[in-house]
Order: structure tokens, then sequence, then C-alpha cells
């Protein structure tokens, strides 16, 4: 049994963060070979170096292939990584061992909180002993939402190549800031003079959610301690607030939704702010996908959610075809119809809209993504148009050349 207590808490408390770890840097070597194909594609198309565009340029960066970067010793990062990942795991394995091992070692009564948590006290004829278990309990099943919550959050830092050395020691704090508001929890709850199942329940749930949810616990006490409120919370903000799924993007579905929630992308504002080459870069999908997210997106947070539906309706999806769309007459009236509804005093044409919401940096950034794209078309179609001409002048082939030839045929003939 002891074994298996030590098997199980390395496991968890060593070998999930050392993958982790292991994940940071097999996902750097991945996303920089997808970068470097990219650049090398946009080289031949353009025949211009894609790191002179601002928006590639930072995503070289991200990933330390700008010829400029100064590069940290590979050992001095491996160091600050080292000592940080190691803490976690030295608090993880002693957190499992609370959570797996005895509450009451040498007690013919052996209680583990993971497997016995959920039933009614007292286990112990002695009240004190009892209250200790019982304590021991709310930490161990505090630490498991913290620890759940500090995987997740690791995670999620790797997804987007956030994970620094300092990752670590928010963890550790958030671990530490979660078992001790369920410390106080507890003793603020104080003992149960009567063994109520329901009651113990209730406790130990509270003491789950408030390690998974680290800030749950401060708002528990702030509500039973009101003193401890810093300030409070404008009744308009809360009428402010707004969320748009990701989900309303056309193509988006929630396979997709949970591919970019990895990034942090919950949200369409927060799509609508990306980068779209990072974008292509950290997810499985092509560059001009995500475009045609990112452009819907900025389309739904400027005119909101209900606009957004009657403007697709029309044929206009992002808004760089909303920007197109300036240019056609019946278009813009059509379009003017429906980004004037609600407004007092609304521009008279499309283009006032469309250069108003271009005062965005990142429809700027957008808007000069595609026009380096078109570019790259432009210039790659026309390279095919003068070798097929070529082809076609050259004795023999498919083209003039060979007409030329059947012809003096006839002529001998």
């Amino acid at each position: 049994m002891q074994f298996q207590l030590l098997a199980i808490s390395a496991v968890f408390g060593i070998l999930v963060p050392l993958a982790i770890l292991l994940g940071r840097f097999a996902v750097r070597r991945q996303r920089q070979a997808a970068l470097l194909h990219l650049r090398d594609t946009l080289m031949r198309t353009t025949g211009q170096d894609a790191a002179m565009f601002p928006s590639f340029e930072f995503a070289l960066q991200k990933y330390g292939l700008e010829p400029q970067a100064v590069k940290r010793p590979i050992a001095l990062e491996v160091a600050f990584f080292g000592c940080t990942a190691g803490m976690f795991m030295l608090l993880s394995v002693a957190g499992f061992s609370m959570l797996i091992g005895h509450v009451n070692p040498g007690n013919p009564d052996l209680y583990r909180p993971v497997l016995g948590g959920f039933q009614p006290f007292p286990l112990n004829a002695n009240k004190v002993t009892n209250y200790e278990m019982l304590t021991v309990d709310v930490i161990a099943i505090a630490f498991l939402g913290a620890y759940i919550w500090s995987i997740q959050y690791l995670s999620r830092r790797v997804a987007v190549f956030d994970l620094s050395a300092t990752s670590f020691l928010r963890i550790i704090g958030q671990i530490i800031l979660a078992t001790s508001t369920a410390i106080v929890v507890r003793h603020l709850i104080g003992d149960f003079t009567v063994a109520n199942e329901w009651s113990v329940n209730t406790l130990l749930c509270t003491a789950f959610l408030i390690g998974f949810f680290p800030t749950a616990g401060l708002d528990l006490l702030v509500r039973r301690i009101p003193q401890l409120r810093v300030k409070n919370l404008d009744p308009e903000a809360v009428a402010a607030y707004r969320a748009m799924p990701v989900e309303m993007i056309d193509g988006i579905d929630s396979q997709v939704s949970f591919r970019l929630a990895e990034r942090e992308v919950t949200d369409v504002a927060n799509l609508a702010t990306q980068n779209p080459v990072l974008l292509c870069a950290e997810t499985p999908y092509s560059l001009f996908q995500a475009i045609d997210w990112i452009a819907q997106s900025q389309l739904a947070v400027e005119v909101g959610p209900r606009k957004f539906r009657q403007l697709r309706d029309r044929g206009c999806r992002t808004i760089l075809a909303l920007e197109a769309a300036a240019s056609n007459a019946d278009k813009e009236r059509s379009l003017l119809n429906v980004l004037s509804q609600d407004v007092q005093d609304p521009p008279r044409t499309l283009a006032a809209h469309v250069e108003a919401m271009k005062a965005n940096p990142h429809v700027q950034r957008l808007c000069l993504i595609r026009e380096a794209l078109e570019r790259a078309m432009k210039r790659g179609a026309a390279g095919m148009e003068a070798s097929a001409d070529e082809d076609r002048t050259k004795p023999g082939s498919d083209g003039q050349g060979r007409d030329g030839v059947q012809a003096e045929d006839r002529e001998a003939a």
C-alpha cells in the first residue's frame, strides 16, 4: 500500500508537471517549423521577406526566429524552470500524500480523504480528533481542486506558448491561497454537533470549489465579513457586460471552439483581436481560414450580434466585405439601412462607416495582411500565366508553337 501511495504521488506530482515542461519545448519546435514554412511560401510568391510585415515579425520574435533576437543560454532557462517547477512538484507530492494517505495512522478506523470524504462524522469518539480529521479532509479536497485548476492553467499556457518560470510560482501561490482560505472557512463554520451527512458533504464541496476557483473562497469570506470589501461593483458596469460566443461565427462549431479555447479565445471580442499569422501557426487551421474568422468577428464586435446577422443575410459576412460593398451603390443602400438602425445621426455613406471601423488597429492589421496576400496571389497568377505563354510559344508544345507546326504540315501536304 505504501508503494501505491508513492507511485500515485510521483505520477501526479512529478510526471504530469514534467510532461507539461517537455510539451512546451515540443510546441516551440513544431510552431517554429510552421512559421518557417509559411515564411518560405510567402517569400517565393511575393519575392519579399515576410519578416517585413509587422504581424509576421511579431510571430517570429515570439518563437525566437528573428535574426536580431537575443538568445538566452539554454542552461539558464532550464535552471529557472527547474527551480520553480521543482517547488510545484514537491508541493503536489505532499498534497497527494495527504489526499491518499491515512488521516489517522495507527488507528483501527483507517480513513483516507479521497476515499472516505463523503460520509457522516464522527469517525472517532474523541471530539478534538474528529475535528482535526475533518479539517485535514477539507485541506486535501481543496488541494485537489487547486491541483486540477493548476494543470488546466499550465496546459493553456503551453497552448499559447506563454509558459514561464513565474507561471509555476503563480500556481504555487494559488494552491496556498486556496488551502488557507478553505481552512479559514472550515473554522468559521465550526464543529458539527450532530453527525449530519448533508452538512459534511456541503463543506467538502465548498472546499473543492474554493480550490478550483481560487477567488471564490475570498468572495465567500467577503460576504460573511462585509468589512473586508474594498470596492463596490457599479450596477451600470453589470448592465454593460456583453459576451458573444465564437460559435456564432460561420465555420466555428463546438470542436473548433474547444481548440480555440486552448488559446484562451472564448469570445468573439477575443477572436477579433487575434493575429492571423499566430492563429495559423498555433492551430491546425489555415491562414485564410483565420483571416475569415477574424474578419467576421471584427464586424460582429463593431455592429453587434443583431445587425451582424442582418448583414450576413444580405451577403456581407466580414468587415472586408463591408469595405468592398462601398463601391456598389445598390448594395450600399441595403447595408446602410441595417447600419443606421437605432443610431442617431448615422453616417450617410458606407465609406464613412468603414473608415470609422478602420480606426481600430486590429482592423488595420487585418487589411495589411489581406493586401499582402492579394499581391502574392496576383504575382503568382501572373507567373503562372507567363509560364503558360512561354510553353505555348515553344515548337511542338500544346499552344501556338504546335499550331504553327500543324499549319506548316498542312501547307506541305
